[in-house]
């Protein structure tokens, strides 16, 4: 059977169930990178020495992973507080490869 959409009622549930399990994700990726946020916040002050930048990034790969908004942000933040993306930088050689090009990605150069 089908509706005024064109679409079947097989393909309409099939279409909900993706954008459904899309914007599960999107949610999912975003509560993750806000708990890793405020993690590596409260860890800074830490005698650890790197830990808080760790986190960082990883709430940086979670939060770009989720919003469109927030890769627009965190390039702008990289290009005004040059010692934040110095450290991210530091640190990418020891990241797990989605979160290097995530860095790689938000870098703050002349032509991005």
């Amino acid at each position: 059977m089908v509706d005024d959409g064109g679409l079947t009622r097989a393909a309409q549930r099939r279409r909900w169930r993706r954008r459904a399990g899309v914007a599960a994700r999107r949610a999912a990726f975003l509560g993750i990178g806000i708990a890793l946020l405020v993690a590596g916040l409260a860890s800074v002050p830490t005698p650890v020495p790197g830990l808080g930048l760790i986190l960082f990034a990883g709430a940086i790969y979670f939060l770009i992973r989720g919003s469109r908004h927030t890769r627009q942000a965190v390039k702008w933040s990289r290009r005004q507080v040059p010692p934040l993306s110095r450290g991210l930088d530091r640190i990418k050689p020891s990241l797990p490869r989605g979160m290097r090009h995530v860095i790689d990605r938000s870098a703050p150069g002349p032509g991005r």
